[in-house]
């Protein structure tokens, strides 16, 4: 996979088009930053962008992020990395001094490493190599000492090698090497199809044609002594540079041969062509050398302990211009890299010797003639002309050191206020003195006689000054922290001061004053530490009286109390800065609120209106930037890396257009219209993948990962390409058709998914900038977990069936349960209907027959007979109930329906009782449980019998009805009635009551005498069972 570097942030200009002597910034990376080691020795950028750091202690490669190191344990040849090359297939080579070499593929998958083993025969020699290069798809031409030129066949791993003299050709080679004492420097591609090789001895320098290998010449003609040589070169124009042991350089023009050469400062290390006019030197000891080649100047870059941004060592190892136009120089003592797009506005260190670039409080920035600003500091003051250099100005009253705060011009003169006071100040001399004052105190003193004489108090610190006109006369208004807002009389020199009055009605609510500002309609407004006030100056009396504006105050109050900055816009809006809470804007009628984007907090500690309507407001570690039409923030970041983020001071708009800012302790002035919009994320892509604390990334077969169902906690982790990002970026991962939304990684790019479901789908990352911007989602790998064997498809299919099995084994125990209950059920009700019905039968014929023959004459004997066929005719007509109830060919409603409807024919409609037989809701499909069944019908049966012999009824209502799982009668007469609660328990209500108990439900019994009666019952048939 190819991944290519995004640009973003400001426009990038050329690394070296900096005036003679200016600095050229750095940002260092180090070990701190991940490197193998801090001795650079090759640095080589990919063809996808990566840069491949070789160390003295191992080999990296570094995408801006993430920094992926390889040593002697992880398969190289051997840790002090000498050279890297990418051959024309994309393989990356890297050379150890000893050791041999090591391939890699473009993603970083070791592939072979080439080491001296005397088992295999033409494996390369036991040699120190000095320099690589790719001499076409076939051969790797390798510099070394002892044996100058060795050929590598890049397939069979074979070596051949140069015998001194002839053609530098590989086929031409030994397949033994010859030792001497020479050995190779360089090989560099002239780009005309020659090579230019370096030699330490006795074959100098050569021209070589690359196809031939057919020695061409002398690259350099010079006669060196034996101490000197040319260790590296490098063609620029039509002529070749080469420096090396001796403190010159020397230049061949290759049209006409001529020699010349240059002196230079120290030894050269390493060179490289910046472009067609500069050329870079690195040195032994004394920095980075820059030469312009058209005028032949030369200018120093050096390390400074007191500059965090210059060079990190003197001691320069290695050079690269990478496609970016970003600077990389290597050192003894770690990487530095000067990067345009980080370094989008002009810096101008404050402060004088040992004290510049020491951070001081800085007040305010001003604009006077000619374009000439002023910075007012607790050091003193600095002066910069327009095209002029910084210059410092302290400013002194006896053995007082003034710290000014700020300047407004009043006709002739330059009031300057600082925290001592009030000020008069000559621009031409920088002389300083103290501003007559007649009369000073608070406006609301009893008596102007009280005030006259007095001075100021000693720590009088203005923050913000105003010039304006009193009833006609000329004012100075002041915010003054500690004294809320003053007004001086220059001419009478009259100072009065408005301050918190608990007793005042509408005085100002707090004194410590942080900003001043005048808008439109000439009202000032007050930013303290607690709250903002708006103030006006022509007010008649009480003068001492303000408009508060505070937080939590309802809808549209100030989102916070400490108001940090102001800037009111001409013809435009108030916008006010709070810290922890934003900004807010006061369009004359409410205030609206424009929280930060998070990366940026949410202060806001200054404010500058470019020209086209962006409000840039300084925030920690960068400018959050309003589009005040769409109301949309953009984050620039501070540039540079100088550790602890900074946070903009004294943000104002000049008036060319450009932004002046205080930071790091030096004076920054940028064109807001040539820092460019955040182009978009650089992709993301997979840096590591751990299961259980083991790196399973090389069993990615496909992109896929196969996992086994036991697999446990995954990590995955993951980086963009972005070599010198202008802000950090963040991660997202997600695990596709799991993750309900993408969740961000750690600060390293990592996430551990602790739970991983069984199944396919597909792990997407995406990378987030500072300013909210999202890339589109990729694909870094699929996971294929397998399922436990509960999951299987076969292991649901065997289990259905075993359900199935299992249920039809009980369906049938069941059924053939249900049989052998019914063949029961069979037989009692058989028994009963033949024995035990026979058997009453026989008493009831017998009583009937004995009362016929007898004689009459005892009535005692005829009514114990009477009472005997009537007792066993009861029991006859009970038991075929019960025997009715118990045969299961009688489980269906309507055998019910039919059994009631007999019962009502011989008990009531026999005796001329009109009976209304209602069935609603298919009762008679209903498959009624045997007990429930019975119960039911004995309930029925006794209420129908209490209508036919006690009710003298003329009609009977019966209602059968089901509906939910509910089966419902009711019997109702138009009979005499009776009174319930004289009889309780009589009439067979008790027995219908308990049979309704039995059945889980209650008996419903209404009557009253001349008012019939009703008996009624629901069963809930979900709840019986037989």
């Amino acid at each position: 996979m190819r991944f290519l570097a995004t640009l973003c942030g400001a426009c990038i200009w050329p690394i070296l088009a900096l005036g003679q002597g200016a600095s050229v910034p750095f940002e260092q990376i180090s070990t701190l930053q991940g490197l193998s080691d801090n001795a650079i020795t090759k640095l080589f950028q990919d063809r996808d962008g990566f840069l491949w750091i070789g160390t003295e202690y191992g080999l990296d490669r570094y995408d801006g992020h993430h920094m992926r190191v390889w040593h002697k344990r992880d398969g190289l040849a051997g840790e002090h990395i000498v050279d890297i090359v990418q051959d024309g297939k994309g393989t990356i080579w890297a050379a150890a001094r000893e050791g041999g070499l090591a391939s890699f593929d473009p993603q970083g998958t070791l592939l072979r490493t080439f080491k001296p083993d005397p088992k295999i025969p033409h494996s390369i020699a036991n040699v120190r190599i000095t320099c690589l290069f790719d001499l076409n798809d076939s051969t790797m031409l390798i510099g070394a000492e002892r044996t100058p030129l060795i050929f590598l066949d890049k397939r069979s791993g074979d070596c051949r090698y140069w015998k001194g003299e002839g053609p530098i050709l590989a086929s031409d080679g030994l397949l033994k090497p010859v030792s001497g004492n020479d050995w190779c420097h360089f090989i560099s591609d002239l780009g005309d199809g020659r090579l230019a090789i370096g030699f330490l001895l006795t074959f100098r320098q050569l021209l070589v044609e690359k196809k031939t290998g057919a020695i061409l010449g002398s690259a350099f003609n010079l006669g060196l002594p034996e101490d000197q040589t040319i260790i590296d070169a490098v063609r620029i124009g039509n002529r070749l540079f080469g420096g090396g042991w001796q403190h010159d350089l020397h230049v061949r023009d290759l049209t006409s041969g001529d020699d010349t050469v240059w002196a230079m400062p120290d030894e050269c290390t390493t060179l490289l062509a910046a472009d067609s006019e500069e050329l870079l030197v690195g040195t032994a000891s004394s920095g980075l050398l820059r030469i312009d080649l058209s005028h032949g100047a030369q200018d120093l870059l050096r390390h400074s302990v007191s500059d965090a941004n210059s060079l990190c060592d003197d001691r320069v190892t290695a050079l690269l211009m990478d496609r970016e136009g970003r600077l990389w120089v290597g050192t003894r003592n770690g990487l530095s890299v000067h990067a345009p797009a980080r370094w989008w506005a002009n810096s101008f260190p404050l402060g004088v010797g040992a004290e510049e670039g020491r951070s001081s409080n800085a007040f305010s920035i001003a604009e006077i003639t000619d374009g000439e600003l002023l910075i007012f500091t607790s050091a003193g003051l600095y002066r910069k002309e327009k095209d002029g250099p910084l210059r410092y100005i302290p400013l002194e009253l006896g053995s007082v050191k003034l710290r000014p705060t700020g300047v407004v011009r009043m006709g002739d003169h330059f009031i300057l206020g600082a925290e001592e006071g009030v000020f008069s100040w000559n621009p031409t001399d920088n002389a300083v003195s103290p501003w007559p004052i007649a009369s000073s105190g608070s406006c609301e003193s009893e008596r102007d006689a009280d005030r006259t004489g007095m001075k100021p108090p000693s720590l009088f610190q203005i923050r913000g000054m105003f010039s304006d006109t009193l009833n006609g006369r000329p004012a100075l208004v002041m915010g003054v922290r500690g004294y809320g807002i003053a007004t001086l009389d220059p001419e009478k020199g009259r100072l009065e001061w408005y301050v918190n009055n608990p007793t005042a009605k509408g005085s100002i609510g707090n004194n410590l004053t942080n900003a001043l500002a005048r808008d439109r309609n000439g009202e000032y407004w007050v930013g303290t530490t607690y709250g903002l006030y708006r103030w006006n100056l022509d007010r008649i009396l009480p003068r001492n009286t303000f408009t508060a504006f505070l937080a939590d105050t309802g809808k549209g109050a100030l989102p916070a109390n400490d108001v940090t900055a102001l800037l009111a816009v001409v013809r435009g809006p108030l916008w006010v800065g709070m810290r922890n809470g934003g900004l807010a804007r006061w369009d004359g009628r409410s205030m609206h609120a424009f929280p930060l984007p998070e990366p940026a907090g949410n202060s806001v500690f200054g404010m500058a209106l470019d020209r086209i309507g962006r409000l840039w407001c300084a925030a920690r570690g960068c400018f959050a930037v309003l589009d005040t039409a769409s109301a949309t923030w953009t984050l620039v970041p501070l540039q540079g890396n100088s550790g602890i983020p900074a946070t903009p001071a004294c943000t104002r708009t000049l008036g060319d257009g450009r932004i002046a800012f205080t930071a790091n302790g030096s004076l920054q002035l940028f064109d807001p219209e040539k820092v460019k919009s955040p182009a978009a994320p650089p992709l993301p892509y997979l840096t590591a993948l751990d299961l259980a604390d083991s790196t399973v990334l090389s069993q990615l077969i496909g992109g896929v990962l196969h996992l086994g169902s036991q697999a446990g906690m995954l990590q995955v982790s993951v980086s963009a390409l972005e070599l010198v990002p202008l802000s950090p970026l963040r991660y997202t991962l997600e695990l596709e058709g799991v993750n309900s939304a993408p969740r961000f990684t750690d600060v390293s790019g990592s996430i551990v998914f602790a739970s991983l479901p069984s199944g396919k789908y597909r792990i997407l990352a995406r990378t987030v900038s500072a300013n909210g911007l999202v890339s589109p989602a990729v694909e870094v790998a699929i996971v294929d977990k397998a399922a436990p064997l509960w999951q299987r498809w076969w292991f649901y299919l065997a289990l259905t069936a075993l359900a199935g099995a299992i249920a039809y084994a009980a369906s049938r125990y069941n059924y053939h349960q249900k049989l052998k209950l019914q063949l029961v059920r069979n037989r009692i009700a058989s028994d009963l209907h033949d024995e035990v019905g026979s058997s009453l039968s026989a008493i009831t014929i017998g009583s009937q027959l004995a009362k016929q023959l007898g004689n009459g004459e005892d009535q005692r004997m005829q009514a114990l007979l009477s009472r005997i066929g009537e007792t066993s005719s009861k029991s006859l007509r009970s038991m075929s109930d019960i025997v009715w109830a118990i045969d299961p060919k009688n489980d269906q409603g309507e055998a019910l329906v039919k059994r009631m409807r007999r019962i009502a024919n011989e008990l009531l409609e026999s005796k001329g009782v009109e009976v209304s037989f209602r069935v609603i809701g298919g009762v008679e499909e209903l498959k009624l449980p045997m007990n429930a069944r019975k119960e039911l019908l004995l309930i029925y049966k006794e209420a129908v019998h209490n209508a036919s012999k006690y009710a003298e009824a003329q009609s009977v209502v019966i209602d059968l009805s089901y509906a939910h799982s509910r089966l419902s009668l009711m019997v109702k007469d138009d009979g005499m009635g009776f009174d319930v609660a004289l009889h309780p328990d009589g009439h067979g209500l008790g027995s219908m009551q308990r049979r309704a108990t039995t059945l889980g439900t209650v008996l419903h019994l209404l009557s009253a005498p001349g008012s019939g009666t009703e008996v009624a019952v629901q069963l809930d048939l979900a709840r019986l069972r037989d």
